[in-house]
């Protein structure tokens, strides 16, 4: 294959995110009990889980990555709704 013919869409995508200082992985306060169930909004809009065009969890880091065009750009307002198993502390 010929360096020409190949597709370097995700390369050129990578490197313009790392160049323009966008952040992508954001560390959770708490671990959501349930991360299907989790919503996260970017300026109010709703995001939908997805790795490719999303958002999704990752439970190794307790974060949320964004993906493709829902990747936030600096200041925009970021919220992130979950459950969160509680401890019954009344004895």
């Amino acid at each position: 294959i010929s360096f020409c013919d190949m597709d370097m869409t995700s390369i050129l995508s990578s490197l313009a995110i790392v160049s323009t200082g966008l952040k992508r992985t954001f560390p959770l306060s708490q671990t959501p009990s349930r991360p299907d169930e989790m919503v996260v909004n970017v300026e109010g809009l709703m995001v939908p889980h997805d790795s490719a065009n999303g958002v999704s969890y990752n439970p190794a880091d307790n974060s949320i990555s964004f993906h493709g065009a829902w990747i936030p750009r600096p200041s925009q307002i970021i919220d992130v709704s979950y459950e969160v198993d509680t401890i019954d502390c009344a004895t």
